[in-house]
């Protein structure tokens, strides 16, 4: 007997399926949430613009949780958690 598996990712946005190859699987950690989500391309390029600037504001983090590097322009953020004298 032979079996044949197709995996189809469809947009979590629009609904609609994605052709092999052509979309982008994110993953986010949000308030210790970890999400998964597939899109399509155009929507995933509208996923990362719309996260660009809280991107942009962040601290990279290394494997261990230490700072490792801070972005440009994070130095201008501020806010609960954020200290000036990093």
């Amino acid at each position: 007997m032979a079996e044949v598996v197709i995996r189809q990712l469809i947009d979590d946005l629009d609904g609609k399926p994605i052709d092999d190859g052509i979309g982008q699987q994110i993953f986010s950690l949000i308030k210790v949430l970890i999400v998964e989500s597939a899109y399509g391309l155009p929507n995933a390029d509208k996923i990362e613009a719309a996260f660009a600037p809280f991107i942009k504001a962040t601290e990279k983090v290394s494997s261990a949780g230490k700072i490792r590097a801070k972005s440009k322009d994070s130095s201008a953020v501020s806010g609960p958690g954020r200290s000036s004298d990093n």
